[in-house]
C-alpha cells in the first residue's frame, strides 16, 4: 500500500494521470524541468534555492516512475477491483482527485496543450507563493536586524553611561581634593603672611584683602564642588532607576522589540508574550 501511494504521489508531482505512459512521464518531466530550472534565477537569489528543491522533487518522482515502468511495462492502469497487483488504484485516484486528473479512459491520449497551460498556471502560482514567502522572510530578517541594532544600542548605551558616570565621579573626587588642598594652602599662606606682618608691624589692608579673597575663592570652589556632587548623585539615581526598576526596564524591552517607548505598547507586548 505504501508503494502504491508513493507511485500515486509521483504522478501527482508531475501533474499526470495514473494512466499516463512512460513517454508522458518523460515529456512532463522535461517540460517541468524547463519551467522550474534553478538556472533561471541568480546565484544569490533565495528563489534559486526554492527552484532547486522543486527540481529535486521532480527528478526524484521521475526516477521512481522510470523504475516503476521498467518493472511494470503496462503502466499504472486502472484494473478491476478484484485482481492482484495494482488493482483498483485508478478508481481510488478518480475518487480522490476527480475525473479530470484521473482520466476518463486509461487509453485516452493526453491533451498536452491543455496540460501545459494548466502546469504553467500552477507554476506561476508556485512562483508567486515563493515570492510572497521571500518577502515575508526579508521582512522578518529586517525586523530581526532592527531589533538586534536596538538591543546593541541599549547595551552599549548603558555600558557607556555607567562608564561616563564612573569617570565623572573619579574626576569630581580628584578635582575636589585638588581644589580643596590648593585653596586651603593658599588661605594658610596668606594667614601666616598676615600674622607675620602684623608681628613685624608692616601689615597693610592689601594683606587682609588678599586673605579674604583666598577665603572667598575657597568658598566658591566648595559651592561648585557641592553643585557637581548634586548633579552626579542625581545621575546615579537616574541610572539606578533605569537599570533596576521594572517600569523603565519594561519600556526599554518594548522599544527593543517594537521600536516604541509607549507604556501602552509595553503592556500590550507583555500581554502577547503571556498569551
Amino acid at each position: 500500500m505504501a508503494e502504491k501511494k508513493s507511485i500515486e504521489k509521483c504522478f501527482q508531482i508531475l501533474g499526470l494521470e495514473l494512466s499516463a505512459s512512460l513517454d508522458d512521464v518523460k515529456s512532463a518531466h522535461r517540460f517541468l524541468v524547463q519551467t522550474f530550472h534553478e538556472d533561471k534565477y541568480p546565484a544569490d537569489s533565495p528563489m534559486r534555492a526554492k527552484a532547486k528543491e522543486k527540481m529535486i522533487e521532480l527528478n526524484d518522482a521521475y526516477e521512481r516512475l522510470k523504475n516503476f515502468f521498467e518493472e511494470n511495462p503496462e503502466g499504472y492502469k486502472r484494473k478491476s477491483a478484484g485482481r492482484d497487483g495494482l488493482n483498483g488504484v485508478g478508481d481510488r485516484h478518480r475518487d480522490r482527485y476527480g475525473d479530470e486528473e484521473a482520466g476518463a479512459d486509461g487509453g485516452e491520449e493526453m491533451d498536452w496543450q491543455a496540460w501545459q497551460s494548466q502546469q504553467e498556471t500552477r507554476a506561476a502560482g508556485a512562483i508567486e507563493e515563493w515570492q510572497a514567502e521571500e518577502q515575508e522572510r526579508r521582512a522578518a530578517v529586517k525586523l530581526d536586524e532592527e531589533r538586534t541594532q536596538r538591543k546593541h544600542c541599549v547595551n552599549f548605551g548603558m555600558i557607556g553611561a555607567w562608564l561616563v558616570l564612573g569617570l565623572m565621579w573619579i574626576g569630581h573626587y580628584g578635582t575636589g581634593v585638588e581644589h580643596r588642598y590648593t585653596d586651603m594652602s593658599r588661605v594658610e599662606y596668606f594667614k601666616d603672611a598676615l600674622a607675620y606682618k602684623i608681628q613685624m608691624g608692616t601689615a597693610t589692608t592689601g594683606d587682609v584683602e588678599r586673605l579674604n579673597q583666598s577665603k572667598d575663592r575657597w568658598n566658591v570652589d566648595a559651592e561648585k564642588n557641592n553643585g557637581s556632587m548634586v548633579v552626579l548623585v542625581t545621575m546615579l539615581l537616574g541610572m539606578s532607576y533605569v537599570s533596576l526598576f521594572p517600569k523603565p526596564k519594561r519600556l526599554i524591552a518594548n522599544w527593543i522589540e517594537t521600536g516604541s517607548l509607549s507604556e501602552q505598547g509595553a503592556l500590550q507586548g507583555e500581554a502577547s508574550v503571556a498569551a
